[in-house]
């Protein structure tokens, strides 16, 4: 499978995750996205299966969601307002 990883910064996070996909066989891109052209640019260039975003500070621009994923890419949202290292537990009893 072809990855994409759209991050702000490739921190320890994405650091390990790439190294755990990539033992497994994976593609993997790193793309350090300063804005939204930026991550336009190379999902257009990759045309990746999954995007991943271990680390984000900027939300992805609607071009991806419609051109990209009518692709059948897959990308996992997080929620509005999410912080921590589990942004998904930090919206327990929000």
């Amino acid at each position: 499978m072809h990855i994409l990883f759209l991050t702000t910064a490739h921190n320890s996070l994405s650091q390990r995750l790439l190294i755990e996909l990539a033992q497994r066989g994976h593609g993997i891109r790193v793309c350090v996205a300063a804005s939204g052209d930026a991550m336009i640019e190379a999902v257009s260039h990759d045309a990746p299966d999954l995007i991943i975003a271990p680390m984000l500070k900027t939300a992805i621009p609607e071009d991806v969601w419609t051109r990209v994923c009518g692709r059948g890419c897959s990308i996992r949202p997080t929620p509005r307002r999410a912080c921590g290292p589990s942004p998904m537990a930090s919206r327990v009893g929000a």
